[in-house]
């Protein structure tokens, strides 16, 4: 049965990166091609993109610039007024955690929570040490519902979490 059967009736499945990350030939079955950097006598492993380097050692001046995402430098120094501000939210969000003050809908989710804690947690995860890139996003409708689904392949499942983040 074909994947788009396997959906159901009415359904598409939509793969959002052409090319495959694993295994070692394109979806057009042409073989994938090695990194062309080498360091003296030891070649890189990554498989090379469009311009023949794999992401990590693609030239500066490359034809096709890959969009990396934005860098954490080092915060701003913080006004008196804004770090005074700071604390009395912090100290705001505790004191609601521990009194039980807060909102959660049908199925537990607690957007605060997720949004004031959890996400500034997974966004170094997300640019610095997976950095994930998102290809893929046109076939994503604006204007009605869709199902975004991870290839989860471990334990923990950080995939629904860099999913959110992108």
């Amino acid at each position: 049965m074909s994947r788009a059967g396997q959906a159901g009736a009415g359904a598409e499945v939509i793969d959002l990166d052409p090319v495959r990350r694993r295994g070692a030939a394109r979806r057009d079955g042409a073989p994938r091609q090695r990194c062309a950097h080498r360091a003296g006598d030891v070649a890189c492993r990554n498989y090379a993109g469009p311009t023949g380097y794999c992401r990590v050692h693609e030239p500066e001046d490359a034809a096709a610039p890959v969009a990396r995402p934005e860098t954490f430098g080092a915060p701003p120094p913080l006004d008196p007024e804004d770090f005074d501000e700071a604390v009395d939210k912090a100290l705001a969000f505790l004191r609601r955690r521990l009194t039980g003050d807060y909102e959660v809908d049908v199925f537990g989710f607690d957007r605060e929570l997720t949004e004031q804690v959890l996400m500034p947690l997974a966004r170094p995860l997300y640019q610095k040490y997976w950095r994930v890139r998102t290809v893929g996003l046109e076939h994503v409708p604006s204007d009605s519902g869709a199902l975004v689904v991870a290839n989860h392949a471990g334990t923990l499942p950080f995939d629904a979490i860099m999913t959110k983040m992108a």
